[in-house]
């Protein structure tokens, strides 16, 4: 028996090895005709959200770009934010996008940013934009990063403030800008930390180093050739 135990021991080597992370290339996802995509399960207008099933916004349209320049049509799964790290690093799915901050997801491999989020304060129109010295004394809500406070959701956010439980709202450009139209203008926003700003990128992971490599690289031919700023002006 004691002269299987090497070939016993090989073999069970390479059992361990055979069922560790699979590598997956531009010609595996060319070959399927699919780039599995995990994205956000959320509402994050004009960046990612959900209609009647399919998804919508900037990043789902910049991944759509990128599957079909793998000669590939992008298939969405969603996922919670705290799910799509696990999604992409399992092998579960390609890439990830939906609001990921560049530098959050550091077991993932980053693209460029391709989209730049600023920060911005709403308060009640003809009231005082509070300063930075009188923070402290005022009940500020922060929606920005999502989850702040727990006012990640902008609903809750804005009626604290037009009710008068909140004397301002920091929340995100978009939402900051939509939330004064939808208030009949009720509200008024205005540029909050000049020069604070988040930074969305797509993530792969690491041990995909050609499939990486190459959205990154159509990533850059987005922003360099102006497709991602077509893609931004629809919404």
């Amino acid at each position: 028996m004691k002269k299987f135990l090497p070939f016993l021991l090989i073999a069970v080597l390479l059992c361990a090895c055979s069922g560790g992370e699979s590598v997956r290339t531009p010609e595996d996802v060319a070959a399927e005709g699919v780039l599995r995509v995990a994205a956000l399960n959320e509402n994050r207008y004009p960046y990612i959200y959900w209609e009647n099933g399919l998804a919508r916004g900037i990043e789902a349209d910049a991944a759509r770009a990128i599957a079909a320049s793998l000669q590939a049509e992008a298939e969405f799964i969603p996922f919670d934010s705290g799910n799509i790290e696990n999604a992409v690093e399992s092998g579960q799915a390609d890439i990830g996008i939906g609001c990921i901050a560049k530098g959050s997801i550091r077991k993932l491999a980053e693209t460029a940013g391709y989209i730049r989020e600023r920060k911005f304060i709403l308060t009640r129109r003809g009231e005082v934009y509070p300063s930075e010295a009188a923070m402290n004394g005022a009940n500020v809500l922060r929606g920005y990063p999502p989850g702040t406070d727990g006012y990640a959701d902008m609903e809750m956010g804005v009626a604290a403030l037009l009710e008068g439980i909140a004397d301002a709202y920091i929340c995100g450009e978009y939402d900051a800008l939509s939330a004064v139209d939808a208030s009949g203008e009720r509200l008024q926003a205005e540029l909050y930390e000049a020069g604070a700003e988040t930074v969305y990128a797509a993530v792969a992971a690491k041990q995909n180093e050609r499939l990486y490599a190459r959205v990154d690289e159509v990533i850059l031919n987005l922003l360099e050739s102006g497709e991602i700023w077509d893609i931004i002006s629809g919404y």
